[in-house]
C-alpha cells in the first residue's frame, strides 16, 4: 500500500527496474496500457509515475479506486459494480430477448438466449459480488405470443 513519499520513490524504483531489465526477460512495458490506483479511495494525488516527454494519452492512467476493474471484472465500488454488470450483461440481454420474443420458433430463440448468455452470465456470477445489483425483473409472457 503506498502511504507516503517513501512508498512512492519505491515504486518508481520498481516501475525503474521493471522498464529495464524487463526487455531481457520478454516483459516490454507499454504504459498507455498501464493503470495505477491509490489503494485510499481519498487520495487525490495524481499518478507518481510520469514520463518525461511523453504525450498525455501515452501517460500511466490513474483510475479512481472505486472504478478499478481487471480482466473484465469489476473490483472497484458496490455502484460502479452494479452500473458495470448492467451496461455490460443486462443491457444487451433485455436488447437480445426483445428482439427474440419476435422470433417465429420458440425453442430455436430459447436456445440462442442460453449460448449467447451462459458463459456472460457464469463469468459474472463467478467473478462478481453482487451486492448491490439490481438484478432485472422477471420476464413475464406476452399476451399475444409463444413466450
Amino acid at each position: 500500500m503506498v502511504h507516503g513519499r517513501r512508498d512512492v520513490e519505491l515504486l518508481k524504483k520498481a516501475w525503474e527496474i521493471i522498464k529495464t531489465r524487463g526487455p531481457a526477460l520478454g516483459l516490454h512495458l507499454n504504459p498507455a496500457k498501464c493503470e495505477f490506483s491509490w489503494l485510499n479511495a481519498s487520495c487525490q494525488l495524481p499518478c507518481p509515475i510520469r514520463l518525461e516527454g511523453a504525450k498525455e494519452e501515452d501517460q500511466v492512467k490513474l483510475v479512481p479506486t472505486d472504478e478499478i476493474q481487471m480482466l473484465g471484472v469489476p473490483l472497484g465500488s458496490d455502484t460502479f459494480t452494479a452500473a458495470y454488470v448492467d451496461k455490460k450483461l443486462f443491457n444487451r440481454l433485455h436488447t437480445t430477448i426483445n428482439q427474440l420474443v419476435e422470433f417465429e420458433d420458440t425453442q430455436s430463440a430459447i436456445f440462442l438466449l442460453r449460448v449467447s448468455f451462459s458463459s456472460a452470465g457464469y463469468h459474472f456470477m463467478r467473478t462478481t459480488p453482487l451486492i448491490g445489483i439490481q438484478l432485472p425483473r422477471p420476464l413475464t409472457p406476452r399476451s399475444d405470443g409463444p413466450l
